[in-house]
């Protein structure tokens, strides 16, 4: 296969690009995420999915010294709702696990690394592929592609073409990983639960085959919290892990 000029520079780009490996031991099994990833987070409303995505993109652009892993964001913003002083909390969090003293130095330059792309109509978040990449073109230091909210306008979508909750999925996923692995680069993203449920046997192998990290958040009617099997707590410092 012969590349064209381009496809020489992403590719050279792409192993440029700082990994995330073993960037949360407690949520990722070990050397995890690896690059080409798709990190599915579900749950119903209010469990913390936004959190956890917050927390996530903390570690993932701290430098190395707080615990980080040196790498710029694109944030996919469809839900409107970045809290940029929660966030900065989830940031001093991850710091303070990692060094005495926290650096306002280091939060801000957190903040700068996140590059922000606001999606309030459906077109745009189809258009906004584009901007990835060239987003992906023009920062080399990009590793993760954060997505708040992947099934927002999934019915908005319906209104032009009706479609399967489980099709729309498949086919986002099927973009999403495709950009991945031309990149060499991660994506995160929020679901609610309802979206990512197989409705029948025949759509439970597509797309979650397509997913390679499945964080599932739950909040029982008594208050407790669990990240997959294991209890948390959310306080106004992020997630933590409660030790049994």
């Amino acid at each position: 296969m012969i590349l064209s000029g381009y496809q020489f520079m992403v590719k050279s780009i792409a192993h440029q690009r700082p990994t995330l490996n073993n960037i949360w031991s407690e949520v990722f099994p070990a050397n995890g995420p690896q690059a080409k990833s798709l990190i599915e987070i579900s749950g119903a409303s209010g469990t913390g999915k936004r959190i956890l995505l917050y927390e996530l993109m903390a570690r993932a652009s701290l430098p190395t010294y707080y615990g980080g892993k040196y790498s710029q964001i694109i944030f996919v913003d469809c839900c409107h709702k970045f809290d940029w002083d929660f966030y900065k909390e989830c940031v001093k969090n991850v710091i303070s696990q990692n060094v005495l003293l926290c650096s306002q130095k280091a939060v801000k330059y957190n903040y700068g690394s996140i590059i922000h792309l606001p999606c309030y109509l459906a077109d745009q978040f189809k258009f906004a592929f584009v901007d990835i990449e060239e987003l992906l073109w023009d920062y080399k230091k990009v590793s993760l592609l954060a997505i708040d909210g992947l099934d927002t306008f999934y019915w908005d979508d319906c209104y032009t073409q009706l479609q399967r909750m489980t099709t729309h999925y498949k086919k986002l996923l099927q973009r999403l990983k495709s950009l991945c692995q031309e990149h060499n680069i991660c994506c995160a993203y929020t679901v609610d639960v309802n979206y990512v449920l197989p409705k029948s046997k025949i759509s439970s192998f597509f797309p979650h085959s397509l997913i390679d990290y499945k964080l599932k958040l739950v909040k029982h009617s008594d208050g407790r919290r669990y990240l997959n099997d294991s209890p948390i707590e959310i306080n106004n410092n992020g997630i933590e892990f409660i030790n049994n």
